[in-house]
């Protein structure tokens, strides 16, 4: 769907509702003592171009979002690298560049959150890199499960 030169209040209004049904289930999570124990993550499919199209809308791009919530998260900050929007940074002249691959911190989360080593499972042929720091390192089924 293009945005078109009114998309903006229409994403601002949908983002609104995402994050008042992520605050209601991260409150319930809370009050039954398992708010440690979950981690949502979401993924955009793509970005958005930085450059209006003909239309005054934006264009599917190149780079995407990702957000991840939980109480076990080493939180409260973002993660990852602005490239920049000169047209020496974009990609293509036209996108944000993707400055993390989306593997690292699901990598992150399937080894120091879920406790497996055992990433290539889930993205086969993935050799990663190193933790992004996302959890503490003593977290791994400190509690074991419930």
């Amino acid at each position: 769907e293009n945005m078109g030169n009114s998309g903006l209040g229409y994403y601002v209004d949908r983002l609104g509702v995402v994050s008042a049904a992520i605050g209601a289930f991260f409150d319930d999570l809370a009050t039954a003592g398992k708010d440690d124990k979950v981690v949502l993550a979401t993924l955009t499919d793509f970005g958005r171009r930085i450059r209006e199209n003909g239309n005054r809308g934006t264009d599917h791009g190149t780079a995407q979002a990702m957000m991840m919530v939980g109480g076990a998260l080493n939180g409260g900050q973002v993660y990852g690298t602005f490239p920049g929007i000169s047209d020496s940074d974009l990609y293509l002249n036209t996108d944000l560049k993707m400055t993390t691959d989306f593997r690292l911190p699901y990598s992150d989360l399937v080894r120091n959150f879920l406790g497996n080593p055992n990433t290539d499972f889930v993205f086969p042929g993935y050799t990663g890199g190193d933790s992004m720091g996302l959890f503490p390192t003593d977290l791994i089924f400190k509690n074991g499960f419930d």
